[in-house]
């Protein structure tokens, strides 16, 4: 087509390399903090435990799922869920951990 013929050529470089690359490894980095944050807020009295598990892996979810983590971020949909099961059944239940397990074995999949 024409638009093809008058555009420049791409560098080699440019047609392989990820535009997220940078973005993605800064993410690696921030996924080694996850238990941490996990076991600090597995700490807290259950209804504010699952409270603060489900905001903290909404987040994870959808930027793990962003950047190409697949299954971190379909654990942390599966973690969200259960911590907002637990936030909003009135019992004060703790977030089975189960569920966070899965989420840190993706993470360590990566």
């Amino acid at each position: 087509s024409w638009m093809t013929a008058n555009a420049p050529p791409v560098p080699a470089h440019a047609q392989t390399a990820d535009p997220l690359a940078d973005l993605k490894e800064r993410y690696r980095a921030q996924m080694k903090t996850f238990a941490a944050e996990y076991a600090r807020m597995q700490a807290l009295p259950a209804e504010t435990s699952a409270a603060a598990i489900a905001a903290y892996t909404h987040s994870i979810a959808g930027t793990a799922g962003s950047l190409g983590f697949g299954e971190v971020s379909d654990a942390a949909f599966r973690l969200e869920a259960a911590a907002k099961h637990c936030r909003d059944d009135g019992s004060a239940t703790a977030v089975p951990e189960s569920f966070i397990h899965a989420l840190l074995s993706a993470v360590d999949k990566t």
